[in-house]
């Protein structure tokens, strides 16, 4: 499956929920829209009250240690090259990641069908970085 790029993204974010879910073949959806997965009995952390880049590094974080806690170089090796160490050690330190890498994380981290709301919580983090350079 190959990694979607920004534009498909943000259409399928403009189609609501119920079309980005319509994409995803039954085995990938969480039992009803809006519910994260489980592991170990605990569900996905959530990217909730995310306004900055700093924000979003801090539940990734969360999300990462959700998976168990894994060192960068063994996440980029499970991700199969398509999180790279570095670039997801600049993400995990503020710098706003590209949504595509943000993608392949959540994906990785095994919370996939939570992507909308990592990607609400992307979209919010790069409009008020953009608002704070033009301000």
């Amino acid at each position: 499956m190959t990694r979607p790029d920004d534009a498909a993204i943000r259409e399928a974010h403009r189609a609501g929920w119920e079309a980005a879910m319509n994409t995803l073949n039954p085995s990938q959806r969480a039992p009803w829209p809006g519910m994260p997965p489980m592991r170990h009995g605990v569900r996905a952390p959530l990217p909730t009250v995310v306004r900055t880049a700093a924000d979003l590094a801090h539940a990734m974080r969360e999300l990462l240690d959700w998976t168990g806690a894994p060192s960068l170089r063994q996440f980029a090796d499970h991700s199969q090259g398509a999180v790279p160490r570095s670039t997801l050690h600049d993400a995990l330190g503020g710098a706003l990641p590209k949504a595509g890498l943000l993608h392949d994380f959540v994906k990785a981290c095994g919370a996939g069908d939570d992507w909308i709301f990592w990607f609400k919580a992307w979209t919010t983090a790069r409009d008020n970085a953009t608002q704070g350079e033009t301000t």
